[in-house]
Protein backbone atom coordinates (compact mmCIF):
# COMPACT_ATOMS: atom_id res chain seq x y z
CA UNK A 1 0.00 0.00 0.00
CA UNK A 2 1.37 3.36 -1.19
CA UNK A 3 0.71 6.32 1.09
CA UNK A 4 0.06 9.71 -0.64
CA UNK A 5 1.30 12.65 2.05
CA UNK A 6 -0.74 15.40 3.19
CA UNK A 7 0.55 19.00 1.71
CA UNK A 8 1.16 21.72 4.14
CA UNK A 9 -0.60 22.71 6.80
CA UNK A 10 -2.91 19.91 6.19
CA UNK A 11 -3.42 17.14 8.99
CA UNK A 12 -4.14 13.80 9.28
CA UNK A 13 -5.35 11.11 12.02
CA UNK A 14 -3.91 7.75 12.05
CA UNK A 15 -5.89 5.19 13.67
CA UNK A 16 -4.35 2.04 15.60
CA UNK A 17 -5.93 -0.95 14.78
CA UNK A 18 -6.68 -0.89 10.96
CA UNK A 19 -3.27 -2.20 9.93
CA UNK A 20 -3.27 -6.23 9.89
CA UNK A 21 -0.02 -8.29 9.75
CA UNK A 22 -0.10 -11.93 8.85
CA UNK A 23 1.26 -15.34 11.21
CA UNK A 24 2.09 -17.19 8.10
CA UNK A 25 3.83 -20.67 7.98
CA UNK A 26 6.47 -22.32 4.91
CA UNK A 27 2.76 -22.59 2.94
CA UNK A 28 2.08 -19.26 3.30
CA UNK A 29 -1.67 -20.29 5.33
CA UNK A 30 -2.02 -17.37 7.10
CA UNK A 31 -2.62 -19.36 10.76
CA UNK A 32 -3.34 -15.47 12.39
CA UNK A 33 -3.97 -12.12 11.79
CA UNK A 34 -2.54 -9.16 14.34
CA UNK A 35 -3.37 -5.68 13.98
CA UNK A 36 -0.98 -2.57 15.22
CA UNK A 37 -2.29 -2.08 18.40
CA UNK A 38 -0.64 -3.83 21.46
CA UNK A 39 -1.59 -4.00 24.77
CA UNK A 40 1.00 -3.39 27.92
CA UNK A 41 1.47 -5.97 30.76
CA UNK A 42 2.23 -4.98 34.25
CA UNK A 43 3.24 -7.28 37.15
CA UNK A 44 2.65 -4.61 40.19
CA UNK A 45 0.03 -2.86 38.10
CA UNK A 46 2.85 0.38 37.86
CA UNK A 47 5.24 -0.51 34.97
CA UNK A 48 4.92 -2.20 32.09
CA UNK A 49 6.69 -5.46 31.89
CA UNK A 50 6.65 -6.60 28.46
CA UNK A 51 3.53 -5.78 25.77
CA UNK A 52 1.18 -8.16 23.92
CA UNK A 53 -0.51 -7.94 20.60
CA UNK A 54 -3.87 -7.56 19.76
CA UNK A 55 -4.65 -10.90 17.45
CA UNK A 56 -7.65 -10.37 15.37
CA UNK A 57 -7.96 -13.71 13.80
CA UNK A 58 -6.98 -17.03 13.87
CA UNK A 59 -6.91 -20.55 11.71
CA UNK A 60 -6.35 -24.23 11.72
CA UNK A 61 -6.44 -25.39 8.23
CA UNK A 62 -7.16 -29.39 7.30
CA UNK A 63 -4.29 -30.32 4.84
CA UNK A 64 -5.75 -29.64 1.75
CA UNK A 65 -7.36 -26.21 3.27
CA UNK A 66 -10.72 -26.28 4.89
CA UNK A 67 -10.96 -24.74 7.77
CA UNK A 68 -10.99 -27.08 10.78
CA UNK A 69 -14.66 -27.22 13.04
CA UNK A 70 -14.14 -24.82 15.93
CA UNK A 71 -10.73 -23.85 15.53
CA UNK A 72 -11.52 -20.55 13.81
CA UNK A 73 -11.76 -17.14 15.52
CA UNK A 74 -12.25 -13.67 14.62
CA UNK A 75 -12.68 -10.99 16.86
CA UNK A 76 -16.00 -9.54 16.39
CA UNK A 77 -17.01 -6.58 14.84
CA UNK A 78 -14.54 -6.80 12.43
CA UNK A 79 -15.54 -9.00 10.00
CA UNK A 80 -13.44 -11.87 8.39
CA UNK A 81 -9.99 -11.42 6.86
CA UNK A 82 -10.52 -12.85 3.28
CA UNK A 83 -7.18 -14.19 2.85
CA UNK A 84 -6.44 -17.44 4.32
CA UNK A 85 -5.15 -20.91 2.89
CA UNK A 86 -1.69 -20.13 0.71
CA UNK A 87 -2.46 -16.99 1.22
CA UNK A 88 -5.18 -16.94 -1.15
CA UNK A 89 -8.05 -14.64 -1.24
CA UNK A 90 -11.01 -16.41 -0.11
CA UNK A 91 -14.90 -15.63 -2.21
CA UNK A 92 -17.17 -16.03 0.93
CA UNK A 93 -19.65 -15.10 -0.81
CA UNK A 94 -19.89 -18.29 -3.52
CA UNK A 95 -20.26 -21.32 -0.75
CA UNK A 96 -19.49 -20.06 2.26
CA UNK A 97 -16.60 -18.59 4.50
CA UNK A 98 -13.47 -20.10 3.72
CA UNK A 99 -14.74 -22.87 0.95
CA UNK A 100 -13.63 -20.99 -1.98
CA UNK A 101 -10.47 -19.58 -3.27
CA UNK A 102 -8.87 -17.42 -6.07
CA UNK A 103 -6.14 -18.86 -7.25
CA UNK A 104 -5.59 -16.64 -10.61
CA UNK A 105 -6.35 -18.76 -13.41
CA UNK A 106 -8.65 -21.58 -11.52
CA UNK A 107 -10.57 -21.72 -8.58
CA UNK A 108 -10.34 -23.90 -5.52
CA UNK A 109 -12.39 -25.91 -3.12
CA UNK A 110 -10.28 -27.09 -0.29
CA UNK A 111 -13.03 -28.88 0.96
CA UNK A 112 -12.37 -31.27 -1.79
CA UNK A 113 -9.40 -30.84 -2.61
CA UNK A 114 -9.90 -29.91 -6.35
CA UNK A 115 -9.91 -27.22 -9.02
CA UNK A 116 -13.61 -26.43 -10.71
CA UNK A 117 -11.13 -26.82 -13.64
CA UNK A 118 -8.72 -28.14 -16.00
CA UNK A 119 -4.94 -27.91 -14.84
CA UNK A 120 -3.42 -26.50 -18.33
CA UNK A 121 -0.47 -28.35 -17.96
CA UNK A 122 -2.25 -31.85 -17.94
CA UNK A 123 -0.91 -33.56 -21.21
CA UNK A 124 2.53 -32.84 -19.13
CA UNK A 125 1.43 -34.82 -16.03
CA UNK A 126 -0.65 -37.80 -17.45
CA UNK A 127 0.28 -39.33 -14.16
CA UNK A 128 -2.31 -36.71 -12.08
CA UNK A 129 -5.15 -36.06 -12.64
CA UNK A 130 -6.46 -32.75 -13.78
CA UNK A 131 -8.28 -31.39 -10.95
CA UNK A 132 -5.54 -32.38 -8.84
CA UNK A 133 -4.01 -29.50 -6.18
CA UNK A 134 -0.19 -28.77 -5.54
CA UNK A 135 0.54 -32.76 -6.96
CA UNK A 136 -1.65 -34.69 -3.88
CA UNK A 137 1.29 -32.83 -1.77
CA UNK A 138 -0.45 -30.15 0.26
CA UNK A 139 2.09 -30.80 3.41
CA UNK A 140 4.84 -29.85 1.26
CA UNK A 141 3.73 -28.30 -1.85
CA UNK A 142 1.30 -25.34 -3.02
CA UNK A 143 0.00 -24.51 -6.41
CA UNK A 144 0.24 -20.94 -7.47
CA UNK A 145 -1.69 -18.11 -9.45
CA UNK A 146 0.88 -19.49 -12.41
CA UNK A 147 4.69 -19.34 -13.55
CA UNK A 148 4.79 -16.08 -15.15
CA UNK A 149 7.44 -15.72 -18.33
CA UNK A 150 8.80 -12.21 -17.85
CA UNK A 151 9.76 -10.39 -21.28
CA UNK A 152 12.71 -7.95 -19.94
CA UNK A 153 13.81 -5.16 -22.20
CA UNK A 154 17.42 -3.83 -21.14
CA UNK A 155 20.53 -1.94 -22.61
CA UNK A 156 24.21 -2.54 -21.55
CA UNK A 157 25.41 1.12 -20.71
CA UNK A 158 28.94 1.87 -19.20
CA UNK A 159 29.46 -2.01 -18.71
CA UNK A 160 26.11 -2.44 -16.43
CA UNK A 161 23.08 -4.13 -18.12
CA UNK A 162 20.10 -1.79 -17.19
CA UNK A 163 16.46 -2.59 -17.04
CA UNK A 164 13.98 -0.67 -19.18
CA UNK A 165 10.84 -2.57 -19.11
CA UNK A 166 9.15 -5.71 -17.54
CA UNK A 167 6.19 -7.29 -18.80
CA UNK A 168 4.88 -10.23 -17.67
CA UNK A 169 3.22 -13.20 -19.83
CA UNK A 170 0.64 -15.22 -17.69
CA UNK A 171 -0.47 -17.70 -20.61
CA UNK A 172 -1.54 -21.36 -19.19
CA UNK A 173 1.96 -22.78 -20.10
CA UNK A 174 3.47 -21.06 -17.79
CA UNK A 175 1.07 -22.47 -15.01
CA UNK A 176 3.26 -24.96 -12.61
CA UNK A 177 3.89 -25.64 -8.84
CA UNK A 178 6.46 -24.79 -6.41
CA UNK A 179 7.87 -27.00 -2.98
CA UNK A 180 8.98 -25.48 -0.45
CA UNK A 181 9.54 -22.14 -2.01
CA UNK A 182 11.74 -23.85 -4.87
CA UNK A 183 10.32 -24.24 -8.26
CA UNK A 184 8.99 -27.76 -9.69
CA UNK A 185 8.15 -26.12 -12.99
CA UNK A 186 9.83 -22.78 -13.12
CA UNK A 187 9.10 -19.26 -14.65
CA UNK A 188 10.69 -18.30 -17.64
CA UNK A 189 12.55 -14.96 -18.91
CA UNK A 190 13.32 -14.00 -22.23
CA UNK A 191 16.09 -11.18 -22.60
CA UNK A 192 15.63 -8.44 -24.98
CA UNK A 193 18.90 -6.39 -25.65
CA UNK A 194 18.37 -2.88 -27.15
CA UNK A 195 20.86 -0.26 -28.32
CA UNK A 196 20.00 3.26 -26.82
CA UNK A 197 17.67 4.46 -29.81
CA UNK A 198 15.54 1.45 -29.08
CA UNK A 199 16.73 -0.79 -31.94
CA UNK A 200 16.89 -4.91 -31.06
CA UNK A 201 20.12 -6.37 -31.17
CA UNK A 202 19.27 -9.77 -29.97
CA UNK A 203 16.65 -11.90 -28.33
CA UNK A 204 17.04 -14.86 -26.12
CA UNK A 205 15.27 -17.80 -25.57
CA UNK A 206 12.86 -18.70 -22.45
CA UNK A 207 15.36 -19.04 -19.60
CA UNK A 208 14.04 -20.93 -16.69
CA UNK A 209 14.24 -19.08 -13.64
CA UNK A 210 15.11 -22.46 -11.02
CA UNK A 211 16.57 -20.64 -8.11
CA UNK A 212 14.72 -19.61 -5.05
CA UNK A 213 12.33 -16.88 -5.47
CA UNK A 214 12.23 -17.36 -8.82
CA UNK A 215 15.43 -15.93 -9.79
CA UNK A 216 18.87 -16.71 -11.83
CA UNK A 217 21.35 -16.04 -9.04
CA UNK A 218 19.76 -16.45 -5.59
CA UNK A 219 20.69 -20.44 -5.02
CA UNK A 220 22.92 -23.01 -6.50
CA UNK A 221 21.10 -23.60 -9.92
CA UNK A 222 22.79 -20.47 -11.65
CA UNK A 223 21.98 -20.21 -15.60
CA UNK A 224 24.97 -21.96 -17.84
CA UNK A 225 26.71 -21.90 -20.73
CA UNK A 226 26.02 -24.43 -23.20
CA UNK A 227 28.09 -26.55 -25.81
CA UNK A 228 26.82 -23.88 -28.30
CA UNK A 229 29.17 -21.72 -26.11
CA UNK A 230 32.62 -23.62 -26.72
CA UNK A 231 34.33 -25.81 -25.01
CA UNK A 232 36.05 -23.59 -22.72
CA UNK A 233 32.72 -22.00 -21.43
CA UNK A 234 30.38 -24.86 -21.29
CA UNK A 235 28.97 -26.53 -17.86
CA UNK A 236 29.88 -23.19 -16.52
CA UNK A 237 27.62 -20.14 -14.75
CA UNK A 238 27.20 -17.75 -17.26
CA UNK A 239 26.49 -13.84 -15.90
CA UNK A 240 25.88 -12.05 -18.94
CA UNK A 241 22.36 -11.87 -18.13
CA UNK A 242 21.00 -9.16 -15.64
CA UNK A 243 19.75 -9.42 -12.74
CA UNK A 244 16.21 -9.30 -12.21
CA UNK A 245 15.71 -8.14 -9.38
CA UNK A 246 17.27 -6.46 -6.14
CA UNK A 247 17.92 -9.69 -4.59
CA UNK A 248 18.82 -11.35 -7.64
CA UNK A 249 21.22 -8.59 -7.66
CA UNK A 250 22.77 -9.52 -4.58
CA UNK A 251 22.82 -12.56 -5.20
CA UNK A 252 24.70 -12.50 -8.89
CA UNK A 253 27.45 -9.96 -6.79
CA UNK A 254 28.35 -12.74 -3.73
CA UNK A 255 29.02 -15.30 -6.73
CA UNK A 256 31.17 -12.86 -8.63
CA UNK A 257 32.77 -12.54 -5.29
CA UNK A 258 32.90 -15.95 -4.77
CA UNK A 259 34.40 -16.08 -8.00
CA UNK A 260 37.65 -13.81 -7.32
CA UNK A 261 38.00 -15.74 -4.12
CA UNK A 262 38.27 -19.58 -5.58
CA UNK A 263 35.29 -20.34 -3.93
CA UNK A 264 32.07 -21.79 -5.03
CA UNK A 265 28.68 -23.45 -3.70
CA UNK A 266 27.94 -24.59 -0.62
CA UNK A 267 31.59 -25.69 0.13
CA UNK A 268 32.38 -21.63 -0.06
CA UNK A 269 29.48 -21.24 2.22
CA UNK A 270 30.05 -23.02 4.87
CA UNK A 271 33.94 -23.82 5.29
CA UNK A 272 35.88 -21.18 3.65
CA UNK A 273 36.46 -18.15 6.09
CA UNK A 274 37.88 -16.19 2.65
CA UNK A 275 34.23 -15.72 1.61
CA UNK A 276 33.06 -13.47 4.84
CA UNK A 277 32.56 -10.38 3.50
CA UNK A 278 31.42 -11.24 0.61
CA UNK A 279 28.46 -13.40 2.61
CA UNK A 280 28.28 -10.23 5.22
CA UNK A 281 27.89 -8.26 1.97
CA UNK A 282 24.87 -10.46 0.98
CA UNK A 283 23.23 -10.99 4.12
CA UNK A 284 22.76 -6.76 4.41
CA UNK A 285 21.49 -6.58 0.67
CA UNK A 286 18.82 -9.26 1.73
CA UNK A 287 18.20 -7.35 4.96
CA UNK A 288 17.68 -4.03 2.86
CA UNK A 289 15.04 -5.95 0.45
CA UNK A 290 12.74 -7.21 3.63
CA UNK A 291 12.85 -3.72 4.92
CA UNK A 292 12.40 -2.61 1.32
CA UNK A 293 9.49 -4.85 1.13
CA UNK A 294 7.62 -3.06 4.58
CA UNK A 295 8.09 0.24 3.79
CA UNK A 296 6.71 -0.06 0.32
CA UNK A 297 9.50 0.49 -1.84
CA UNK A 298 10.15 -0.17 -5.63
CA UNK A 299 12.81 -2.49 -6.34
CA UNK A 300 15.39 -0.10 -8.30
CA UNK A 301 16.25 -3.06 -10.90
CA UNK A 302 13.30 -3.62 -12.56
CA UNK A 303 11.11 -0.41 -11.09
CA UNK A 304 7.96 -2.93 -9.92
CA UNK A 305 6.69 -3.42 -6.42
CA UNK A 306 9.03 -5.59 -4.49
CA UNK A 307 6.67 -8.95 -4.64
CA UNK A 308 5.92 -11.03 -1.77
CA UNK A 309 8.12 -13.88 -3.67
CA UNK A 310 10.82 -11.92 -3.25
CA UNK A 311 10.36 -10.67 0.10
CA UNK A 312 10.11 -14.54 1.11
CA UNK A 313 13.22 -15.28 -0.55
CA UNK A 314 15.36 -12.49 0.62
CA UNK A 315 13.74 -13.91 4.24
CA UNK A 316 15.04 -16.83 3.93
CA UNK A 317 18.43 -15.45 2.58
CA UNK A 318 18.61 -13.79 5.82
CA UNK A 319 17.96 -16.43 8.21
CA UNK A 320 20.40 -18.78 6.47
CA UNK A 321 23.44 -16.16 6.13
CA UNK A 322 22.91 -14.55 9.90
CA UNK A 323 23.82 -18.16 10.70
CA UNK A 324 26.71 -18.80 8.34
CA UNK A 325 28.27 -15.68 9.43
CA UNK A 326 27.81 -16.12 12.74
CA UNK A 327 29.55 -19.02 12.56
CA UNK A 328 32.81 -17.87 10.40
CA UNK A 329 32.80 -15.38 12.71
CA UNK A 330 33.13 -17.44 15.87
CA UNK A 331 35.49 -19.54 13.98
CA UNK A 332 38.12 -16.40 12.91
CA UNK A 333 37.62 -15.58 16.98
CA UNK A 334 39.15 -19.31 17.82
CA UNK A 335 41.62 -18.93 14.93
CA UNK A 336 42.81 -15.78 16.71
CA UNK A 337 42.53 -17.03 20.27
CA UNK A 338 44.60 -20.35 18.87
CA UNK A 339 46.93 -18.09 17.19
CA UNK A 340 47.56 -15.40 20.24
CA UNK A 341 48.14 -18.63 22.34
CA UNK A 342 50.64 -20.30 19.84
CA UNK A 343 52.29 -16.90 19.84
CA UNK A 344 52.51 -16.03 23.92
CA UNK A 345 53.61 -20.44 24.19
CA UNK A 346 56.66 -19.30 21.90
CA UNK A 347 57.12 -16.07 23.75
CA UNK A 348 57.39 -17.91 27.39
CA UNK A 349 59.23 -20.35 25.51
CA UNK A 350 62.01 -17.95 24.32
CA UNK A 351 61.86 -16.36 27.89
CA UNK A 352 62.77 -19.35 29.36
CA UNK A 353 65.12 -20.38 27.45
CA UNK A 354 67.02 -17.09 27.63
CA UNK A 355 66.62 -17.03 31.13
CA UNK A 356 67.88 -20.62 31.95
CA UNK A 357 71.38 -19.53 29.05
CA UNK A 358 71.71 -16.38 31.62
CA UNK A 359 71.43 -18.74 34.32
CA UNK A 360 74.12 -21.22 33.32
CA UNK A 361 76.03 -18.60 32.01
CA UNK A 362 75.68 -17.17 35.74
CA UNK A 363 76.50 -20.16 37.11
CA UNK A 364 79.79 -21.31 35.06
CA UNK A 365 80.68 -17.65 35.70
CA UNK A 366 80.99 -18.66 39.49
CA UNK A 367 82.32 -21.92 38.89
CA UNK A 368 85.05 -20.14 37.10
CA UNK A 369 85.89 -17.38 39.42
CA UNK A 370 85.88 -20.24 42.60
CA UNK A 371 87.93 -22.40 40.75
CA UNK A 372 90.28 -19.77 40.11
CA UNK A 373 90.05 -18.52 43.96
CA UNK A 374 90.96 -22.39 45.15
CA UNK A 375 93.97 -22.37 42.01
CA UNK A 376 95.38 -19.09 43.66
CA UNK A 377 94.79 -20.67 47.51
CA UNK A 378 96.44 -24.03 46.49
CA UNK A 379 99.39 -22.18 44.66
CA UNK A 380 99.84 -20.14 47.90
CA UNK A 381 99.44 -23.17 50.25
CA UNK A 382 102.47 -25.32 48.42
CA UNK A 383 105.60 -25.23 49.57
CA UNK A 384 107.93 -23.37 46.69
CA UNK A 385 111.52 -25.90 46.21
CA UNK A 386 114.42 -24.91 46.33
Amino acid sequence: MHNSFPTSGDSITFTRGNKLFELTNHLGNVLATISDKRYGVSTDDSTVVYYNPELVSANDYYPFGMLQYARSWTEPNVGNYRFGFNGKENDNEVKGVGNSMDYGKRIYDPRTGRFLSLDPLTQKYPDLTPYQFASNTPIEAIDIDGLEKYIIHYIIENGSRIILSQKTDNSPQYQGTTVMGQPVIPKVVQFILEDKNGKVLSVTGDIPLKNYGSTLYVGPLNPKYGPEDGAALNGHDRYDYPAINILDLAAKHHDLAYNHAYAAGFSGALFDLATIDADKKLLADAQEVVDMYFANQKDPVNKQDISEETYNAASNVVDIFTGIVTEKEARILINKAAGAVKSAGQTVEKTISDVSQKAKDAIDGVKDFIKEGLNETIQRLTPTAH
